[in-house]
């Protein structure tokens, strides 16, 4: 019985594995949705993601997107990194601690593999006090901006 349910165990953790990337068949959960959206180009090739082809990758804590498996391991140029950033800002646009509008440069902290961006950096120790709270902020403000100016589809 327990050699049944290692391997029923095993097996559901390399299907998962396998799932990671693969978006083509599958509708991405909603949070990977907003990294997408608000995310909009691969920080590899500076080219447009798109859903049913996207590959969920790490870049260092950070979950992001890339525009195919092909990218994976590839050099991040600073300029297209520069790009997703700013995506990311006008993504969010507003502090989920202060609430004020986001600079240009607006420092980060990533919590549980999602990018932040603050007003000032004392707004990190808030978000590292109760990263809950604010990566599900960063949800509803990215879900909010994301929807008014029509970059959900």
């Amino acid at each position: 019985m327990k050699s049944t349910l290692l391997t029923m165990g095993l097996g559901a953790v390399v299907l998962a594995l396998l799932l990671v990337g693969a978006y083509a068949q599958e509708k991405p959960p909603a949070a990977d949705a907003l990294i997408l959206a608000a995310q909009k180009i691969c920080p590899v090739t500076g080219e447009a993601l798109h859903a049913e082809t996207a590959f969920k990758a790490k870049v260092g804590e950070q979950t992001m997107f890339l525009c195919c498996k092909d990218c994976a391991g590839k050099n991040i140029s600073k300029e297209t990194w520069a790009k997703v950033q700013a995506n990311q800002i006008a993504a969010q646009q507003r502090c989920p601690v202060m609430k004020r509008e986001l600079p240009k440069d607006a420092p980060s902290v990533v919590v549980n593999g999602r990018a932040l961006y603050v007003c000032c950096k004392p707004c990190i120790a808030k978000i590292k006090a109760d990263p809950d709270k604010y990566v599900k902020v960063l949800d509803e403000l990215l879900a909010n901006n994301l929807k008014q100016r029509g970059g959900d589809k």
